[in-house]
């Protein structure tokens, strides 16, 4: 039956494998992670650690960067969590728990998002299952020596792998480093002193950034969590995907099929509460139930306390996507509550045309913003501007510029060399400088690591320049930001093609008729729109400028 599950897992991610890739999985590809120099900039700028950078750099390097390489381990991170699920959910209440859990992972819309996105949660969320199980499998008193350094290793490097991917499971890295203790685990001062070894890896990584670049904390796409936040991620989000209330798409009469849905979940949750704060987990060394319930909230907590300790923009749903395991498992708890035979196949029968129900439901609205927002096609936008360009008289055409309006399209790039972000092709010997000096003030310039790390940074600046160049002399559009006033030409009149006869515009559907700028374009007397093509959620304009 596992096996089945899995296969029907696979062959629904499979046509989101097929998707054009968005701006953050870029960061997955030659275009931020291809050699060392780019791995630096990327990981020091990104919000995240560098774990899973790191992973993606030498994977890349080994199978090459196509839009199916970059998502194949994040596929089989998503497979691999249902057989891990499965695997807990039987250890913790028995085989009817763990198909349960393992039914409802397999069939979620939200897993199935990340299962196909080249982006870590898929992977840190298998790495959380699988550390969790590692833990409830150490506390098994029967468990020979040689299966308890197993258990361990794995314990220790899938929790290690996790942490150094996503700063937030510092809550889960705490509750499973401090709980034994509480609980007696009789493996308590091996998980405390490995525990104590990673939270030191991790703050000394972070004092290496903060000296080389800056810690973020916050931007302008994260929230504040709050309790109204705390449950509709849990009886939306991760329940559903919000594949009933997409922002958008349709939104009708599908917002009271929730209503039931909710209502059933929070059902089984009650009944996995009573249940596990009354018990002992037999089947995990005795340990006490609620020990699943505190693993549950450690990140939901965290996150309800960063509000307060002054860090207000800490949230957006995929940053507590690895709690949502452990709230399948409560699900599965209540699910697998009768035990009787009528009432267990009722509920089944019922659990069952629900998640049926909930496909179709998210199937239909697979272009809304539902899990997340639908990604923009760019491979199609690409192969237009490609098409465009060599339609352009001439052996080598005029560079022309593309000005983008509510997004970086850091995958055209990816799709065709020829077009470049014109900031990427800028000299950048003052960044080189700088990061020289703050490597130098940490670690000196002589001996190792300091002269390594010169040497290496060195190398690697040589040939990002050589790159540059190399795409300045294959570049046939440039990509820069739709400015808020006509720019100026060499001569300075105004020249939206820096020379050229005409340019292109890119922007999101709904900004065509709403946004000041492109209806300042439309008005101005010296542009004539040539042509208009529409892809999913991408409008592209050919523009001629009549003053050349």
């Amino acid at each position: 039956m596992l096996l089945l599950l899995v296969a029907i897992a696979f062959v629904l991610r499979l046509p989101g494998m097929q998707e054009s890739l968005w701006l953050d999985e870029t960061f997955m590809t030659r275009i931020k992670i291809g050699d060392q120099l780019s791995l630096m900039r990327t990981a020091l700028s990104d919000y995240h650690p560098p774990a899973y950078l790191i992973t993606m750099h030498l994977w890349i390097r080994l199978f090459g960067d196509s839009e199916l390489s970059i998502r194949i381990l994040p596929l089989l991170s998503g497979l691999l969590s249902i057989v891990a699920i499965q695997a807990l959910g039987r250890r913790l209440a028995g085989d009817k728990a763990g198909f349960f859990a393992a039914l409802l992972l397999a069939l979620s819309p939200t897993h199935i998002w990340y299962s196909h996105e080249a982006r870590p949660y898929s992977t840190v969320l298998f790495m959380v299952l699988m550390a969790t199980l590692a833990w409830y499998r150490l506390a098994d008193p029967d468990l020979d020596q040689r299966s308890k350094r197993r258990w361990t290793w794995i314990w220790f490097t899938t929790l290690g792998f996790a942490l150094f991917t996503h700063y937030y499971i510092v809550a889960l890295w705490a509750a499973l480093t401090v709980l034994p203790w509480i609980v007696r685990h009789p493996l308590r001062k091996r998980l405390l002193w490995l525990g104590l070894a990673l939270g030191t890896i991790l703050a000394t990584g972070l004092v290496i950034k903060s000296r080389l670049s800056s810690l973020h904390t916050g931007s302008s796409y994260l929230r504040p969590f709050t309790p109204i936040e705390l449950y509709d991620l849990h009886f939306n989000w991760f329940l559903t995907g919000n594949s009933f209330t997409p922002r958008l798409g349709p939104n009708g009469y599908e917002d009271l099929c929730l209503l039931p849905f909710s209502l059933l979940a929070l059902m089984c949750v009650l009944v996995a509460i009573y249940r596990l704060s009354r018990g002992n987990l037999r089947r995990a060394g005795g340990l006490p139930g609620w020990t699943l319930l505190l693993l549950w909230m450690a990140l939901p907590s965290l996150l309800l306390m960063l509000p307060v300790l002054g860090f207000p923009k800490s949230y957006i749903e995929r940053s507590a996507l690895p709690a949502m395991p452990f709230f399948y498992l409560l699900l599965a708890f209540g699910l697998s509550a009768p035990t009787r035979p009528w009432p267990s196949r009722i509920t089944a029968a019922v659990a069952g045309a629900m998640l049926i129900l909930l496909l179709g439901v998210a199937h239909q609205n697979r272009h809304a913003w539902s899990v997340y927002k639908p990604n923009p096609d760019w491979r199609q936008a690409s192969l237009w501007l490609d098409v465009r360009l060599r339609e352009l008289p001439g052996d080598k055409p005029q560079v022309r510029n593309l000005y983008a309006l509510g997004f970086d399209p850091y995958a055209l790039p990816y799709y065709d060399d020829s077009f470049q972000l014109a900031k990427r092709l800028e000299p950048n010997q003052r960044a080189y400088d700088r990061m020289q000096k703050t490597l130098d003030r940490i670690f000196g310039s002589q001996g190792f690591p300091g002269a390594w790390m010169q040497e290496s940074l060195e190398t690697s600046f040589a040939e990002d320049q050589q790159h540059a160049d190399l795409l300045r002399r294959q570049l046939r559009l440039s990509i820069r930001p739709l400015p808020m006033a006509p720019p100026r030409n060499t001569g300075g009149t105004p020249g939206w093609g820096s020379g050229a006869p005409d340019f292109f515009v890119v922007t999101w559907p709904q900004m065509v008729e709403s946004e000041p700028r492109m209806q300042a374009l439309f008005a101005n007397p010296d542009l004539e729109i040539l042509e208009r093509q529409d892809y999913r959620l991408l409008s592209l304009f050919h523009i001629q400028d009549r003053n050349h």
